[in-house]
């Protein structure tokens, strides 16, 4: 978390106490909320809204109960990390779920099928599911070998690049190359943190350092590193 604040160029002690804002939040009894489910929330949710108090957890629940609405048994605890990220970037909760329900229609039409993390990102993007649909199989294009569709594990890093100005198929033969590069280090990364890596680097990249796809690639690096605590992993 201190290396994490120090990236955000925030000023030390307002990382401690937007750190302790979140996690007293979090922490409150109405939240109901399990261990595992507050370590994923409190990195995003502390370091993206700062040092506001209180923070922006009541947002976080309507957007992980709206999705829930519409997908009931896809929506996991897993993805308070995503809803904590749309909190910050302040995502409106029916107009996401709306968008996410359809964008996964749209892909399950295309072979995708019980995919629901990445029409959850694509729903970020206030152009819509056509619009947002279509950039995501341009960016799985770029990433996958000809002739064959990208692995599961991939599927939400290729809808976060996607999401970036720059062209959807580009970036996804960029987030390939960046995830051979991450593999071939040593100590060897794990290939979902390689990807996760390589995809926030990418929007970073191609986005306006103050727009809201600069946010979503901060968010999305905070989220890869809370799966990583919760996983014990040497990552």
């Amino acid at each position: 978390m201190a290396a994490l604040t120090l990236a955000r160029n925030a000023p030390a002690d307002m990382g401690i106490a937007a750190v302790n804002n979140a996690v007293d939040e979090l922490s409150a009894p109405r939240r109901r909320m399990s261990n595992p489910d507050r370590i994923r929330a409190v990195p995003i949710m502390a370091l993206l809204s700062q040092a506001e108090k209180p923070a922006r957890v009541d947002a976080m629940q309507a957007i992980h109960a709206a999705w829930k609405g519409r997908q009931r048994w896809s929506t996991t605890g897993r993805h308070y990390s995503f809803a904590a990220l749309g909190a910050c970037t302040g995502l409106d909760a029916e107009r996401s779920a709306a968008d996410a329900d359809l964008a996964h229609g749209l892909l399950a039409k295309s072979g995708y099928w019980d995919e629901w993390d990445a029409p959850l990102l694509l729903s970020f993007d206030p152009a819509g599911a056509p619009t947002t649909a279509a950039a995501f199989f341009q960016a799985a294009n770029g990433f996958a070998t000809p002739g064959r569709k990208p692995p599961t594990v991939a599927r939400d890093d290729i809808a976060l690049v996607s999401l970036s100005e720059g062209d959807p198929e580009v970036s996804g033969q960029r987030l390939a190359q960046y995830h051979d590069i991450f593999r071939e280090m040593r100590p060897q990364p794990s290939r979902q943190v390689a990807l996760a890596l390589s995809s926030a680097l990418i929007l970073a990249d191609e986005s306006p350092a103050g727009g809201r796809e600069r946010m979503m690639a901060h968010g999305f690096a905070m989220y890869a590193y809370a799966e990583a605590l919760l996983e014990g992993n040497a990552d």
